[in-house]
C-alpha cells in the first residue's frame, strides 16, 4: 500500500505495563484496528514504532522506565505523523493538560476505555481536530443527555 493511499483500519501499537489490560484492549480493538504490537514500558515504544510503523500509539501515562508523557514527546519528535492516545487511571484535568502539551491527540480514562478507546483511536487516526479527552464526566454527561 502506498503512503498516499489512506488505510481503512488504523495500525495500532499498545503500551501499558499491566499485561491483562493489553489483552483486553487487543480484544476490544481487533474488529476495527490492526494491533501491530504491545509493549510493557515506555522504553520500548520508540523501537516498536520504528519496526511496526503504527498510525496510532496508545500509551499509559504511568509506565516504568520511561513514562507515557515522555514517550509521547519522543514519539512526536521522531515520528510526527504518528497519533498518540494517552490513557490514565486518573480522571484529572492536570493529566489531560499534560497529555495535550505532550502532543497527544486524545486522553482516555481507563475506567471508560472499554467504551471510549476505539472512538479515541478513530478520532486520532483521522486527525479530525484538536485534543479531545474521554473521561467519566464526559461519558456521564452524554448518557444523561440521552434521557
Amino acid at each position: 500500500m502506498s503512503d498516499a493511499t489512506p488505510r481503512a483500519r488504523p495500525r495500532v501499537l499498545l503500551a501499558d505495563d499491566y499485561a491483562p489490560l493489553l489483552v483486553s484492549w487487543r480484544r476490544i480493538l481487533e474488529p476495527s484496528c490492526d494491533v501491530v504490537d504491545a509493549v510493557s514500558d515506555g522504553r520500548h515504544v520508540l523501537a516498536a514504532a520504528k519496526v511496526h510503523a503504527p498510525d496510532v500509539v496508545v500509551l499509559d501515562i504511568a509506565m516504568p522506565e520511561v513514562n507515557g508523557l515522555a514517550a509521547c514527546r519522543e514519539l512526536k519528535s521522531a515520528f510526527p505523523r504518528i497519533a498518540v492516545v494517552l490513557v490514565s487511571a486518573f480522571d484529572d484535568t492536570a493529566f489531560q493538560q499534560a497529555a495535550d502539551a505532550a502532543g497527544a491527540s486524545a486522553f482516555v480514562v481507563k475506567s471508560v476505555a472499554a467504551d471510549e478507546l476505539e472512538g479515541a483511536i478513530a478520532y486520532a487516526f483521522t486527525g479530525a481536530g484538536p485534543f479531545r479527552a474521554y473521561t467519566r464526566v464526559r461519558r456521564l454527561t452524554e448518557l444523561t443527555d440521552l434521557d
